[in-house]
């Protein structure tokens, strides 16, 4: 799952040292663990750099396949 939001390498790291934008990967990467049926997004990609975008964007319509986003 990690690898899926692009954090694969920050897999040791503590959250409180993520940047912002590889926090919130982290928050849904959480979230997507629980198996949630539906998943309600507000601004999921606000304060993101341009390639965090990218993976987040990619990984939210891969995720629509399966369930209500």
């Amino acid at each position: 799952l990690l690898e899926r939001v692009g954090l694969a390498d920050a897999r040791h790291a503590l959250a409180a040292d993520l940047s912002y934008g590889r926090k919130r990967a982290l928050e849904i990467a959480t979230t997507l663990a629980l198996d949630p049926k539906v998943l309600l997004l507000d601004e999921p990609m606000a304060g993101m750099g341009h390639e965090d975008v990218h993976t987040i964007a990619a990984l939210i319509a891969d995720v629509a396949k399966d369930r209500a986003v």
